[in-house]
């Protein structure tokens, strides 16, 4: 392992608030946090700056309008059951710098990659422009968030408070609903299992069903790529952010986790650098040598299906990718979801790659699918489902079929000039009523 100092486990962490480059503000002032107004307009009219703000599908909705500016309030903290504080963004519709008097619906996400960066801002401010109350939060231990983070062992109760807290704030309506993809979709369903009163909608992108059966494991068998995570989760630590000689060893080392996997083995507890950050080995550690069905899987963040019935009766849409590990939890969970709750349960699976998708996008790595494979863009996907969901708007979702998928292949596998190499691919939209669709063949 590269050389270190010993100092570096007795150090006491800086505050984020000390560090260069990090200002600490008590009190937001709405009016100079507001990005700069494209327009100023009387309430309730509709500013329609581009063209692609106004999206119309073949049901003719058009959706929410972008009707208002935004601003945010950073750093407020919601508290969790136990004490601990959760730091969280909120992203409020605004006109003239001020946040817009009344309730709006709100939806969460709940991240440990780091509220504050650049794409939770700009996904936050697209929806509070709509009417939306947005709100980012750090999950705990993560980001500024109080807590230590040991992945999705709190992520259900945590969830929970997180949902009840948003729904009594003067700025809530009392509608909540939940977006995120990879792990702020599974920590979606996590806190789903324990039934929140005022969640009304999810979308849960490439979110588990069972961590044990696909993900973490593959039917037991690990993916060994999950240890790889606990060091790139390690290197954007608040322990690596408050000390710079962490960071670097841990980087250092990052580079060496093949060889650290083997064979032979040569990944023990005290004998990496995650030894400094004892809950991250501890994780990398547990789900290495848990390799059957048990107590430690089948907690609520892992195993949503043992939780099924206790889910919350509430819409869910699934969308998971082809060339990804969550397909099989997507449809597990909305198979049986569908079959054990009254509420709609929508399923979407694409040709995407891990990662929230940019549905607009016709290739996945070096294939090609063709222009039909095409969808909106994501974001006016999820716009459409919390519209008819949060707000009562007229959509025509209740007409579509629920499930929606890609069905790869067709053509002739060879590699035009124009596609940059990739393969053609191809490929077409499908819908049915049920998973899997009645003229499949195993």
């Amino acid at each position: 392992m590269p050389a270190t100092s010993t100092a570096i486990h007795e150090r006491m962490p800086r505050s984020r608030a000390s560090q260069p480059g990090c200002i600490h503000l008590a009190r937001p002032n709405p009016a100079s946090l507001a990005p700069p107004p494209t327009h100023a307009a009387p309430r309730g009219d509709h500013l329609i700056t581009n063209p692609l703000d106004r999206r119309t599908t073949d049901t003719g909705y058009q959706g929410s309008h972008r009707a208002y500016d935004s601003i945010v309030l950073p750093d407020v903290s919601i508290p969790a059951r136990d004490g601990v504080q959760l730091a969280a963004d909120i992203y409020l519709p605004a006109l003239d710098g001020q946040p817009v008097d009344g309730q709006f619906p709100a939806l969460i996400e709940r991240t440990p990659y780091l509220k504050d960066s650049g794409r939770y801002a700009r996904k936050a401010h697209w929806y509070a422009r709509r009417g939306y109350a947005v709100v980012m939060n750090d999950v705990r231990g993560r980001g500024r968030s109080g807590g230590e983070w040991y992945p999705f062992a709190r992520e259900a109760p945590d969830g929970y408070d997180a949902v009840e807290w948003i729904a009594v704030q003067p700025w809530c309506n009392g509608r909540v609903g939940t977006m995120g993809a990879s792990y702020a979709g599974s920590d979606q369903s996590a806190l789903a299992t324990l039934n929140p009163p005022h969640l009304r909608a999810q979308v849960v992108g490439q979110g588990t069903s069972n961590y044990l059966i696909s993900s973490m494991r593959q039917g037991g068998a690990l993916e060994q790529r999950f240890i790889s995570y606990a060091y790139r989760m390690a290197i954007t630590s608040q322990e690596a952010g408050a000390d710079p000689d962490l960071e670097r060893v841990l980087r250092a080392e990052f580079e060496r986790v093949p060889e650290i996997l083997g064979p032979p083995l040569r990944f023990r507890p005290g004998r990496t650098a995650l030894r400094f950050l004892p809950l991250y080995e501890q994780w990398a550690w547990d789900i290495l040598i848990h390799g059957g069905s048990g107590p430690y899987w089948s907690q609520r963040g892992y195993t949503i299906d043992e939780y099924w019935h206790e889910h919350a009766d509430v819409p869910v849409l699934f969308q998971s990718g082809w060339y990804d590990t969550y397909p099989r939890g997507a449809i597990a969970n909305f198979h049986a979801l569908g079959r054990l709750k009254s509420s709609p349960m929508s399923l979407l699976l694409g040709h995407w790659r891990h990662g929230e998708p940019t549905t607009e996008e016709t290739s996945a790595g070096d294939v090609d699918l063709g222009l039909e494979s095409a969808l909106p863009l994501y974001d006016d996907l999820r716009l459409r489902f919390f519209d008819h969901h949060l707000k009562d708007m007229e959509t025509g979702l209740d007409r579509d079929p629920p499930v929606r998928y890609f069905v790869m292949g067709g053509q002739l596998g060879r590699r035009p000039a124009d596609l940059e190499g990739r393969l053609w691919h191809g490929g077409r939209w499908e819908t049915a009523d049920q998973w899997p669709p009645p003229d499949a063949v195993e």
